[in-house]
């Protein structure tokens, strides 16, 4: 490393420093912190079904288990809102959530690039591919319709059929169903290290990342 000094003078030149550094001494942590990111995803949005590295020099000190509950509350509300002409339990409800991380845990594809690596703040950057729900229930929906409708006396039943019969179909084909394809755009985390530990910072598009890992249900 060489450090020189800059002066304005024409008569006196600055020598120039020179510091001897041994780079093998300092081990190089850049790629190693995209371990908190697989972590974190891992944690919050597989239930922590996939077995992931870890490193004590990024250790999350965000409350995982407030994260999970929040992303399963969100993914059960969206279900039941876009598919709300039957009314679901909460058990089934929450066993097609366990049905679809547990397949998203298989197979999602995840791929991570360090955009900012500094002492106490860490910026990955992915684009989640993950197990596909686009256009399922318009799809499911044109379908049972063309083949059930006149089963019914009305459309009310006929829509309630649906919804049911949707839930059931979707969680007997989960391993059939394709990956979504990569966004336009990689979304980001941003860690910060407070008390040795690293958070994770809320982003102003954290609702449409967690939809992706709901499969982009629509």
């Amino acid at each position: 490393m060489q450090y020189e000094r800059k002066t304005y003078s024409s008569d006196k030149k600055s020598k120039p420093l020179k510091f001897a550094v041994d780079s093998s001494q300092y081990e190089d942590k850049v790629e190693a912190s995209t371990l908190l990111a697989d972590e974190y995803i891992n944690q919050v949005y597989f239930s922590g079904q996939r077995k992931v590295k870890k490193d004590d020099a990024f250790v999350l000190g965000t409350d995982l288990k407030k994260e999970a509950s929040d992303f399963r509350a969100k993914f059960a509300a969206d279900f039941t809102r876009k598919l709300h002409d039957y009314q679901f339990s909460e058990e089934e409800v929450t066993q097609f959530i366990d049905a679809y991380e547990k397949e998203n845990a298989k197979r999602a594809k995840l791929t991570y690039k360090v955009k900012q690596y500094f002492p106490d703040k860490v910026v990955i950057s992915l684009n989640p591919e993950t197990v596909s729900m686009e256009k399922t229930i318009l799809n499911h929906m044109q379908t049972f319709y063309q083949e059930h409708r006149k089963d019914y006396p009305g459309i009310i039943e006929a829509n309630q059929a649906q919804n049911k019969a949707y839930r059931e179909e979707m969680m007997a084909s989960l391993a059939d169903r394709p990956l979504t394809t990569p966004d336009r755009y990689d979304y980001q985390l941003t860690f910060v290290k407070k008390d040795g530990k690293w958070e994770v910072e809320k982003a102003y598009n954290s609702d449409s990342f967690m939809e992706k890992f709901e499969g982009n249900l629509s």
